[in-house]
């Protein structure tokens, strides 16, 4: 009662002197005194500064938050969007901070739900904690937020692959993306309708997490959006599966304005945060070769049977290729056993020979396995100089104590822990392939593509939560990458954010087409291992049952989220089994793709695919238009020659730029833009493609675009493109003194840019003077200037919009 009394008397206190500036504060005290009933439905977090405000409901954890600005409101599903909890108890410290006790409705584990709002950032921090609390399926949770009052029309922005800026009406992609839930970046987010509003989740701690699509209610109407599944750990002190181990953090942004491009460099800014963000030009600096340099613009070439000798090399040189990765697989058994399994006669020629056009060799390799006894190539990566001795003693060990070994015919496959195929790497095969065969450029498959793993090993030293395995894979990458003899050009299968600084490019960043569109006997690959990959004849949409090229020429609600990201510090390409050659009729489609990216082909090539040993020869076939397919460079080369021409030489040009901006430019998302630049976006380099739209049969149609990128005007016919360039910086910069009391500040700019003109005497302390009136795109200021100064310096500074 005392203490209530006292609350009273200062608050009577504060009234009657009008100091009504304090008394919001004395408020907000009164609710950290007297916090509400722990049965209440709904608590609230705000804070005076903080740009929005929260509200928890205790009816299944779900969050409402409110963007102060203009009431704009966003909401968690009120039914499904993830797992189910129940929440048993609230309490709240302060007006920033929540704390709930709940229970996971699957598991019935017991957790503890802490809610934090930022008021200087306005950001909300959610995090799970309960370090015994079992959770053998994982948990998936917090929700996706949605748009209140636009229905299912916002969007769902999820980052796996390339990335998908879905409308949260498509619930049936739940199913087509749900094997990609560890082929993702380390954020969800989503949209409103218009693709200006968003708000974006990043989640801090990865390691034992998956993304995963979910529909839910909201609004009375389903909706689709992404939601983590937190995995069991071993990173407690027992090493016990299946425990939430540590606490899981989520940390929600809004935004007001820039939608997913605005989302993706959100993301980021917290990567650099981390140290992933590792550009392509610091790369090349680190390397007293400037290998880098030949990586930009080249094509990457998976060389096949009789395209693996010299003469292949000096004809692609012939037609004018500059540059190019050429890739050869040391896991196949090649046309008669050929380069590299029997070695080439003249040890490091084949090398040298494609080093003397000015071109990056390289071997694509393996770590994953140990195999012990059956028939493999001579150079094959799971037996090549692996000590088959310790095949046990290095083998990961799951969570029963089991050694993870399979059985292929007559041989044993033993699973490695990741820092084994570390120590490996670094200390006996790469040093042997570099004294052999001296390649400038290294794959390792599967490093990326594969979930991060625990290792239970308890005595050989091994033992692994997948945080360490993350690291592990870093370490195996950072073998080529930082290796003492040379530095690599380090490539992965797919790739990751955490992989970022110790690559130069990853396969299967982007696909062709809807996910889930083709099986793998529609893709028809590995039914040879002389020429996995490249049999056209296998995939000719004709002669499957259901004709999947509509699908396969779509353009998927793909969004290069990846690339706007990261496209500075990582080449990114198709999957090796979906090269820009392989399928018929989609070659050119391929390109489109690639060109909107600023990113290379990949490529499957033969010399004359003259059949050796093999079971069978790399055909080619006709199309209705006429058109020859093959992988055989003898019948194809001036197809291969177009792609060099057009999407090598917009690579080139684009290849060391942070991509600044993408969007569709018509409602059908036919015709697409993306943006590159250097410096924020003031100057750069910009390109319109005009994908077309399926006919129904085996072409593409529709119209000419038109329309102005950076005042530069554009007509791009059906599937072609058309690039521009600007220069926003103030042009023609001029000062003109028309007496002794004035100037007149002067300059040519781009509209659609803010100009501000900035006054110093010292060219330390700057004074802004503001936007100058403009006609046109030219800008003129008169400022006033005083007599008794002796110096006066002027800049102006360019704002994007």
């Amino acid at each position: 009662m005392n203490h209530m009394l006292r609350v009273r008397n200062i608050l009577s206190s504060l009234l009657n002197s009008r100091r009504f500036v304090f008394t919001t504060c004395i408020l907000a005290a009164c609710a950290a005194l007297f916090p509400q009933p722990t049965n209440a439905a709904t608590y609230s977090l705000t804070a005076p500064t903080s740009p929005i405000s929260a509200v928890f409901d205790s009816n299944g954890g779900r969050f409402t938050v409110t963007q102060k600005t203009d009431g704009f409101v966003w909401k968690n599903t009120t039914t499904s969007g993830g797992d189910a909890i129940v929440v048993n108890s609230v309490s709240q410290a302060d007006a920033a901070h929540l704390s709930a006790e709940i229970t996971h409705t699957s598991s019935s584990a017991a957790l503890t739900l802490s809610m934090e709002l930022v008021p200087a950032t306005g950001e909300l921090v959610v995090t799970l904690s309960g370090a015994s609390a079992s959770i053998p399926n994982g948990i998936q949770y917090p929700y996706a937020f949605h748009p209140v009052g636009q229905g299912n029309n916002g969007f769902a922005v999820l980052p796996f692959d390339s990335g998908y800026v879905l409308p949260e009406s498509q619930t049936s992609w739940t199913t087509k993306l749900s094997s990609f839930s560890n082929r993702r970046m380390e954020w969800f987010g989503g949209t409103d309708r218009d693709n200006e509003r968003g708000w974006i989740g990043i989640l801090e701690t990865h390691a034992d997490m998956q993304l995963r699509t979910f529909t839910g209610t909201h609004d009375g109407v389903s909706v689709i959006g992404g939601v983590p599944k937190w995995l069991g750990s071993n990173g407690n002190p027992a090493h016990t599966p299946n425990l939430l181990s540590y606490d899981r953090v989520v940390r929600f942004r809004f935004l007001t304005t820039g939608g997913y491009v605005a989302l993706a460099k959100q993301f980021r800014q917290w990567a650099d945060d981390q140290g992933w963000v590792k550009t392509l030009a610091q790369k090349n600096r680190e390397d007293p070769e400037h290998k880098t340099d030949k990586l930009i613009g080249a094509p990457i070439i998976y060389l096949w049977g009789d395209g693996r000798d010299e003469t292949l090399v000096t004809e692609l040189s012939n037609a004018g290729l500059r540059k190019a990765v050429l890739q050869i697989s040391a896991n196949q058994i090649d046309q008669n056993k050929n380069f590299p399994n029997t070695e080439h006669p003249d040890g490091q020629g084949w090398m040298d020979a494609v080093k003397a056009k000015g071109y990056l060799p390289g071997f694509y390799d393996i770590y994953q396995a140990m195999r012990v006894g059956g028939s493999v190539p001579a150079y094959d990566g799971t037996s090549y100089l692996w000590p088959t001795n310790q095949a046990s003693a290095w083998t990961r060990i799951d969570s029963t104590g089991a050694p993870l070994v399979q059985t292929q015919g007559s041989a044993t496959l033993y699973d490695m822990a990741m820092q084994r195929q570390a120590d490996f790497a670094a200390s006996t095969r790469l040093p042997a392939h570099l004294s052999r065969f001296g390649v400038d450029a290294y794959f390792f498959d599967t490093t990326c593509a594969s979930s991060l793993e625990e290792d239970y090993d308890s005595v050989n030293g091994h033992f692994a939560t997948r945080a360490m395995d993350l690291t592990n894979r870093v370490a195996l990458l950072n073998t080529a990458f930082s290796n003492p003899t040379k530095r690599l050009i380090t490539a992965t299968e797919q790739g990751r954010s955490w992989a970022v600084p110790v690559l130069h490019w990853a396969e299967g960043k982007f696909w062709l087409g809807e996910p889930g569109n083709l099986t793998n006997t529609d893709y028809g690959s590995f039914n040879n291992s002389s020429y996995p990959s490249v049999m056209v004849d296998v995939v000719d949409p004709t002669l499957l049952t259901t004709n999947k090229l509509g699908p396969l020429l779509s353009h998927g609600w793909q969004v290069p989220l990846w690339d706007l990201v990261f496209h500075d510090c990582m080449v990114n390409t198709v999957h090796w089994s979906t090269p820009h050659n392989k399928f018929l009729y989609a070659w050119d489609h391929a390109d489109r793709w690639a060109l909107l990216r600023g990113q290379v082909p990949l490529l499957d090539m033969t010399r004359n695919g003259a059949q050796g040993t093999a079971s069978r020869v790399p055909n080619s076939l006709t199309d209705t238009h006429g058109t020859t397919w093959s992988s055989r460079w003898s019948t194809m080369s001036n197809r291969f020659t177009k792609t060099f021409n057009t999407v090598c030489a917009w690579a080139e040009q684009v290849g060391y730029l942070e991509m600044t901006a993408h969007r569709w430019l018509t409602t059908d998302r036919s015709v697409q833009m993306s943006e590159f630049s250097d410096d924020d976006g003031i100057s750069g380099s910009g390109i319109v493609v005009n994908f077309g739209t399926y006919d129904g049969a085996f072409s593409v149609t529709g119209t000419p675009w038109s329309g102005t990128q950076r005042e530069t005007e554009l007509t791009v016919p059906v599937a072609d493109y058309r690039t521009y360039t600007w220069d926003a910086r103030p042009q023609n910069f001029r000062i003109e003194r028309p007496n002794s009391s004035q100037a007149k500040v002067r300059f040519s700019g781009i509209n659609g840019f803010t100009y501000r003109v900035e006054q110093s005497q010292d060219l330390v302390s700057w004074t802004d003077l503001g936007t100058p009136p403009n006609a046109g795109a030219e800008y003129e200021l008169t400022v006033v200037l005083p007599t008794d100064l002796p110096a006066h310096f002027f800049r102006v500074v360019t704002s994007v919009p």
